[in-house]
C-alpha cells in the first residue's frame, strides 16, 4: 500500500523511558510518549492518513540516507537536493551527571543543518494524541508549535513559525519537542549541551563492552539497541518499541510488544553478564524478582513496564494497520494464560545471577522455591506453551523441557547454598519422571523427532533449545534427527519458521514469516555440534536480515527479504550478541 516505508528504512532513537521510529526521510512515524506503553502520539506506521507523523524535509526531489553517529544512537538523515544538502540530528537527551545521577529529559531535539547550497524545508507537524482517537489542535506560538487535546499538550520550540523555511549553508535551525510543555525560547547552547551529554552516555556504554571479536560491530549495535528498550525507571526491558507490526503482510498476526516477557529473562541476563554490563543485570534481575515475587505461584507470563500499566487487549478499529493488516491491538491478552515454560525461564536467570556472583537473598531463595514447588505440583498440566497459543491447551513438549529447567536449576541453587535438603530428593525424583515422560511422550519415531505437543505429528523449532539448556546431550540421536527434521520441515529458503500454523493451529489464523530467534538457535546448536563453518555461515546469513543501520524485527519474509514484526525486537538483537560470543569462544553455549 502507498504511503508507508519499508521497515529496513526505519531507525530508532530513544532515553529509556520511550523510543521513537524515524524514517530515512526524517519523519517520526511511531512515538508514545512519555513511556513506551503511553497511547500514541504519532503512529502513521500504523495507519499512514490518520496516524499522525512530524517530518522535516526538503520541498525538493531528493535523496535521503540515514546513518547512526558512531558507537550512538544519535540518528543523523541526510537529504542531497539540486540545490544543496541538508543534516538533521535526532536524539532524545539522556545521560549521567558527574555524581554518576542518571538523567532524561522527555524530549526529542531534531537539529537542522545545511552543509552545502541552500534548500526549502517544509514541517509536517501532525500529531494524533491517544491512537488518533482524540481530537488533536495544533495552533503557532511565538515560539513554535503547541498541540493539544484539551488533557495533554506537546510543544514544538524553535525559532521559525512558518511551515517552509529556507536555509543556507552554515545555517542551523533547532526543533525540540517537549511532552506536556508549552513551546519556549530555544537555546542552541542547551541542545548543543544535551548532544554532548547524550553523545557522551552512549559512548560510555559502548565502553562496557568486553567483545572484541570480528563480529564487533554488530555486537555494539545490537547492544545498543537493546539499551533503547530498557525502561530505568523499574529496570526492566521491553521486547520491542512498537504495537501490531504484522508477522504476515495482510494477516492478522498483530500484537503489542511494548511490555516485558518473563520468556526472555534468562536469555536477556545472559546477554547482559556476557558483554560485561553488570550494572543493568543487576537492575533486571532485581525488576524480575520484585514483580515475581509479587505473583508467587500465580505467574504472569508478562508484565508492564510499571504498576500503572494496562495489559487489557482491545481492537483499534479506526486504524488501517501498517499496509492493510489488520487488526491493530493495544494490551496483550496472553497475560494471563497459563504457561509453565515462564518458570524455567525465571529459574535460569537466577541461576546465571547466581553463576555470576549474584547474592540469592533469604526473600529471593524463598520466591525460588516457591516457584520449584508449583512446578512439581503442575508441570503434569496443559499449558498454552513458549508461542502463548490462542488455541486449547496442550501437553506442549518445550514447557514440559521447561518445567525440568526449573527443577534442575532450582536444586543446584539450593545445592551451592546448602538450602532445603530435605526437598532436593524430591525435587529430584520430579525432575527425573518429567525427562521421562518428554523421552517416551515428546518424541514421535514415525517423524523422527520431538513434536510441538504430545497429540500431533507437527514440528516445533523451539524443540532446538532442548540441548542448549542441558536437557539432552547435542548428540543423542533423538536429538540429531530433530534437528534433521527442524531443518527439513521448517526451512524456507534458508530460513526457519518456529512452526507452520496450518499444521499446528494456534487459534489465530493465518500464516508468518521466519521467526529470527530460533534461526539463531540453530546456528548455537551447530556451534556444539563442532560444525563451525556453516554455522558462522548462517549467522552471516541471519547477519543481513537486518536493517542497513543494523536494527532487528521479529520476523522476515524469506520470499521478499523484507523485515517483518515488532521492532526493534529485544530478542532479536539479544541472540546476535549471544551467537557472536559463542562462535568467537567466548562463552559456553549451555546454561545448564
Amino acid at each position: 500500500m502507498a504511503g508507508y516505508k519499508k521497515l529496513s528504512e526505519y531507525g530508532v532513537v530513544g532515553n529509556t523511558h520511550t523510543a521513537a521510529l524515524i524514517s530515512n526521510e526524517a519523519s517520526i512515524d511511531f512515538l508514545c510518549m512519555p513511556r513506551f506503553d503511553s497511547p500514541s502520539t504519532f503512529a502513521s506506521i500504523l495507519d499512514s492518513k490518520k496516524g499522525g507523523k512530524f517530518q522535516i524535509r526538503p520541498t525538493e526531489i531528493y535523496k535521503s540516507q540515514s546513518k547512526y553517529e558512531e558507537n550512538t544512537n544519535i540518528l543523523v538523515t541526510t537529504f542531497k537536493t539540486a540545490g544543496g544538502e541538508i543534516r538533521i540530528t535526532d536524539f532524545m537527551p539522556v545521560h549521567l551527571d558527574e555524581g554518576d545521577k542518571f538523567h532524561v529529559s522527555d524530549e526529542l531535539h531534531r537539529i537542522v543543518e545545511c552543509t552545502k547550497g541552500k534548500a526549502e524545508i517544509e514541517i509536517i507537524f501532525a500529531p494524533k494524541f491517544n491512537y488518533a482517537r482524540n481530537n488533536t489542535k495544533v495552533s503557532k506560538t511565538n515560539f513554535g508549535f503547541l498541540a493539544t487535546d484539551g488533557t495533554v499538550k506537546i510543544g514544538i520550540s524553535t525559532k521559525v513559525t512558518d511551515r517552509r523555511f529556507v536555509v543556507s549553508k552554515g545555517e542551523k535551525i533547532i526543533f525540540v519537542l517537549s511532552w506536556n510543555s508549552r513551546p519556549k525560547q530555544t537555546s542552541s547552547l542547551v541542545t548543543y549541551k544535551r548532544l554532548r551529554e547524550t553523545r557522551g552516555y552512549w559512548r560510555g556504554v559502548v565502553n562496557k563492552i568486553n567483545y572484541s571479536g570480528q563480529w564487533r560491530d554488530e555486537v555494539t549495535r545490537s547492544f545498543l539497541i537493546l539499551h533503547l528498550l530498557f525502561y530505568s525507571p523499574t529496570g526492566t526491558i521491553v521486547a520491542a518499541a512498537t504495537t501490531s507490526i504484522p508477522e504476515k503482510i495482510g494477516g492478522p498476526r498483530n500484537w503489542d510488544y511494548r511490555f516485558s516477557w518473563v520468556r526472555d529473562a534468562s536469555f536477556t541476563l545472559q546477554a547482559l553478564f556476557a558483554v560485561g554490563d553488570y550494572t543493568e543485570a543487576l537492575e533486571y534481575f532485581s525488576w524480575l524478582s520484585t514483580v515475581c515475587e509479587k505473583c508467587g505461584v500465580d505467574l504472569k507470563v508478562l508484565f508492564g513496564v510499571s504498576v500503572e500499566s494496562k495489559l487489557d487487549e482491545e481492537e483499534l478499529t479506526h486504524f488501517e494497520g501498517y499496509r492493510g493488516s489488520k487488526p491493530v491491538r493495544i494490551g496483550n491478552a496472553a497475560e494471563e494464560q497459563l504457561q509453565l515454560d515462564i518458570f524455567g525461564e525465571i529459574l535460569d536467570a537466577a541461576y546465571i545471577f547466581h553463576q555470576e556472583g549474584g547474592q540469592i537473598t533469604p526473600t529471593v531463595w524463598q520466591l525460588i522455591e516457591s516457584l520449584v514447588e508449583a512446578v512439581h505440583s503442575n508441570w503434569e498440566k496443559k499449558d498454552k506453551s513458549i508461542w502463548e497459543v490462542r488455541s486449547e491447551p496442550q501437553h506442549f513438549v518445550i514447557s514440559k523441557v521447561f518445567s525440568w529447567v526449573a527443577i534442575d536449576r532450582g536444586i543446584k541453587i539450593a545445592q551451592s547454598l546448602n538450602y532445603a535438603s530435605k526437598k532436593i530428593e524430591r525435587w529430584e525424583r520430579t525432575k527425573e519422571e518429567i525427562k521421562a515422560d518428554v523421552m517416551s511422550k515428546g518424541y514421535n519415531n514415525k517423524v523422527g523427532s520431538f513434536t510441538q505437543h504430545y497429540d500431533t505429528k507437527a514440528l516445533d523449532a523451539a524443540s532446538l533449545l532442548m540441548p542448549l539448556v542441558g536437557f539432552i546431550p547435542i548428540d543423542d540421536p533423538k536429538m540429531l534427527s530433530t534437528i534433521d527434521a527442524i531443518t527439513n520441515k521448517l526451512e524456507e529458503n534458508n530460513f526457519l519458521h518456529r512452526y507452520i500454523p496450518e499444521e499446528a493451529p494456534d487459534g489465530v489464523g493465518g500464516d508468518e514469516g521466519t521467526f529470527l530467534a530460533v534461526n539463531f538457535w540453530l546456528v548455537q546448536n551447530l556451534i556444539l555440534l563442532n560444525r563451525l563453518d556453516e554455522a558462522k555461515k548462517m549467522y552471516e546469513r541471519l547477519l543481513k536480515t537486518g536493517s542497513p543501520l543494523g536494527i532487528f524485527s521479529e520476523m522476515f519474509d524469506p520470499k521478499t527479504g523484507e523485515m517483518l514484526g515488532n521492532l526493534p525486537q529485544a530478542l532479536t538483537h539479544i541472540e546476535v550478541i549471544l551467537t557472536a560470543y559463542y562462535l568467537d569462544g567466548l562463552e559456553d553455549v549451555k546454561s545448564g
